[in-house]
């Protein structure tokens, strides 16, 4: 690419000063984007304005969720830019669009071929999509254990401990117990007690309530809980946790 300067293909002048281009044959030049920490995106179509509705070589449209490892979404195509006007004419067929139910944070545009040059600057990139999801818990899996006790607030054992959690579907609908598993510990996690957790009901219209009650423990005075993420798959089934107090008597 002529320049690596982010803003320029999201919202360039028009002319050369703010603008970019791709530089003679460069095969497997990429443009990246990156929808941010925890966000994904189940990228459908490109398109771009240039100063002409030109041709830009073949591109692949490749998709990852760390950046590292890539799904190819649409195999080699020739990568069209638009003008302004043919933009608000509805893209005059020159986007480029396909199949895709999976979110990913990263998306790419990686050349197989063709020639470049300065004349067709290319100053903005739109992109179409369905959904937009964001959440601590996407691509989670594995547990999260409290570093450090609860104490009860009058020092005394306690053997009996009721939680209540608070989380959100993702992807997909994640079954109590099988995929959210919930232990907890009342002497500092030396031991762990399963809990079989029942649902709640629905907090608001994204979250829902899990709980539990009278789970017995092993007595002490130190509380702890561990949240395992299981059977989770990236775009299919996958949850976060908002929130979770443990009760106690």
């Amino acid at each position: 690419m002529s320049d690596t300067t982010g803003d320029r293909i999201i919202d360039g002048s028009g002319d050369s000063t703010a603008n970019i281009y791709f530089q003679g044959s460069t095969v497997d030049a990429t443009i990246t984007f990156d929808a941010g920490a925890n966000k994904k995106i189940d990228w459908q179509g490109v398109r771009i304005i240039g100063s002409n509705d030109v041709d830009h070589g073949t591109v692949v449209a490749e998709a990852s969720h760390d950046n590292v490892t890539y799904t190819t979404l649409k195999s080699a195509f020739t990568l069209q830019s638009m003008t302004a006007t043919q933009r608000n004419n509805g893209g005059s067929g020159r986007e480029a669009t396909w199949s895709n139910s999976t979110g990913y944070r990263y998306f790419r545009l990686r050349r197989t071929g063709g020639a470049g040059s300065s004349g067709p600057w290319i100053y903005y990139f739109g992109f179409k999509w369905t959904t937009l999801t964001s959440g601590s818990g996407v691509n989670a899996t594995g547990n999260i254990l409290t570093t450090s006790a609860i104490a009860t607030s009058d020092g005394n054992n306690t053997s009996s401990i009721d939680p209540i959690l608070l989380y959100r579907d993702l992807q997909g609908t994640n079954t109590l117990n099988t995929d959210l598993i919930l232990k907890v510990s009342a002497d500092n996690g030396s031991n762990f007690t399963t809990v079989t957790l029942t649902s709640g009901g629905n907090y608001s219209s994204t979250f829902k309530v899990a709980k539990a009650h009278n789970v017995s423990v092993t007595a002490g005075s130190q509380l702890k809980y561990q949240i395992l993420w299981a059977n989770q798959s990236s775009g299919s089934k996958e949850f976060t946790v908002k929130g979770i107090a443990l009760q106690y008597q």
